[in-house]
């Protein structure tokens, strides 16, 4: 056989390999477990407006509104539930409890649930347990109430995070694993120093720290190459 012809095969062979490929990337569906946890999260959820209405049981999850997946792996990683202020009224937006059906999407890596209306909704616990793959929250504009005392267990090698305009109480909060937190808008009183929870030598990672509009007094310790919002 010539080179010419088995160049040729190869090359037949090459393009039959990256077209079926293409083709299970193509046709690949949610996981079922992941889909679950999202029927559950949305079981919770008062959602006047049916903006999650295609979130249905025998639905592809992959295909409904606000979720996006990997195309490779069919794993949800990113959920867009923010309502905008054109799209969604106050009597429209998102609202109700919070499952946490929302920690078996192991592969998350993006949420974003602002500007909603989660008012005399506490924040649970676990809320700052979620995969190690997320890097980047916001919960900010819902009015959450509660506690925020657990980012130091958060097991993320670094992330971003947005909680700003709820009505949080706010103990021991920035540490070494968040690189960008905003604060803002709290109504937070009392010395600044006590939400900064570093332990000695211990490397830090904040760049971007957002506490205007908050009744804080005191310095702010230095944090290595921190940028700082007042």
């Amino acid at each position: 056989m010539n080179p010419v012809t088995i160049t040729f095969l190869m090359l037949l062979f090459l393009e039959s390999f990256i077209l079926s490929f293409s083709t299970r990337i193509l046709n690949l569906i949610c996981i079922q477990s992941e889909r679950q946890a999202l029927l559950r999260f949305k079981q919770d959820l008062k959602d006047p407006s049916n903006r999650l209405a295609a979130w249905t049981k025998d639905g592809d999850c992959c295909k409904w509104d606000r979720i996006v997946c990997s195309n490779v792996t069919g794993h949800v990683i990113k959920l867009h539930l923010k309502s905008s202020n054109c799209e969604a009224p106050e009597r429209s937006k998102l609202g109700g409890k919070l499952n946490p059906s929302q920690l078996d999407l192991k592969y998350l890596t993006y949420l974003d649930l602002s500007n909603n209306d989660f008012r005399e909704t506490q924040i649970p616990t676990w809320y700052w347990n979620f995969s190690s793959n997320l890097y980047y929250m916001n919960i900010s504009y819902n009015q959450f109430q509660g506690k925020i005392t657990d980012l130091l267990t958060m097991i993320h090698p670094s992330v971003v995070i947005d909680l700003s305009s709820n009505d949080f109480r706010v103990q021991c909060l920035v540490s070494s694993n968040v690189t960008g937190i905003d604060l803002s808008k709290y109504s937070m009183s009392g010395s600044s120093s006590h939400f900064f929870c570093y332990k000695v030598n211990e490397p830090k990672k904040l760049e971007i720290l957002s506490i205007g509009n908050n009744l804080l007094s005191g310095e702010i310790p230095e944090i290595g190459n921190s940028h700082y919002w007042q």
